[in-house]
């Protein structure tokens, strides 16, 4: 009889395959470590509504003017654990019947300050870029990530302390890519994300956000589509050399194919 065994990933095991993938590969321990250190930890209420709260962005170019927003990133907030765990406490609390009218006013008060912001007018992701911006990033993207990957390898050979990596990182960035410097509050944020990171793909959507003023997931969005559009364009022109371009919309069982 046969049937599917499921895979037994305990301790012993789950150390087991990390053993091979450093054999394998020597930056996965950089690459492990950047993934532990993005997760939260618990967040305290104040910091979680911070989070959330409406600023000042300033879109490329500037001289479309500033508007008040949310950041798309916010959302992510709601997919942490102890996020979606005070939701339900809070909501708990609202219906809990035992408790006094205040302390279940309290519970509603909080659910509604995080959806508040999060409906925030000019909330949510910004405008997508127009065809000739990303038709600049998709053009770009190997020479921007061969610049990535040389500050990553000189900062790897520096001689400085695990502190002084990410500043030196942030300074090389602000020499190769002139649109990085002299930014804002919000834009320095992503920078100190884009010198964090020890993986040229990440630093180099985060360098091309800060210039197309997006957010870092259009970006690698961007740039997955167009490779499959390349790769999809040289397949069905061997069957076919009348196919001039291959575009890709949507991903997986949604994912389509339009030739021209």
């Amino acid at each position: 009889m046969s049937y599917n065994r499921q895979k037994d990933f305990r301790a012993r095991s789950a150390l087991r395959w990390l053993r091979a993938k450093l054999r394998q590969d020597a930056n996965f321990i950089s690459v492990l470590k950047q993934i532990i250190d993005e997760i939260p930890g618990e967040i305290p209420d104040n910091m979680l509504f911070d989070q959330l709260k409406p600023r000042i962005s300033s879109p490329w170019p500037p001289s479309l003017g500033s508007r008040p927003s949310v950041s798309p990133d916010s959302v992510d907030m709601l997919f942490y654990p102890w996020v979606r765990k005070k939701l339900k406490s809070w909501q708990a609390d609202y219906f809990n019947e035992s408790l006094n009218k205040l302390d279940r006013d309290k519970g509603r008060d909080k659910i509604e300050r995080v959806f508040r912001r999060l409906l925030f007018k000019g909330s949510g992701p910004p405008p997508a870029l127009s065809h000739e911006k990303v038709r600049e990033v998709f053009n770009e993207r190997n020479k921007i990530k061969k610049l990535c990957r040389k500050i990553i390898q000189d900062s790897a050979q520096a001689d400085i302390g695990q502190k002084a990596l990410t500043a030196y990182r942030k300074e090389q960035i602000e020499n190769r890519f002139e649109w990085c410097r002299n930014l804002d509050k919000d834009k320095n944020v992503q920078l100190e994300k884009a010198a964090s990171t020890t993986r040229a793909e990440q630093m180099r959507a985060a360098v091309l956000a800060i210039k197309f003023d997006c957010d870092p997931r259009a970006i690698k969005e961007i740039i997955r589509k167009g490779e499959e559009g390349f790769r999809e364009f040289q397949r069905q022109s061997k069957s076919n050399p009348r196919i001039v371009d291959a575009t890709i919309t949507g991903g997986g069982n949604h994912k389509k194919v339009r030739t021209s």
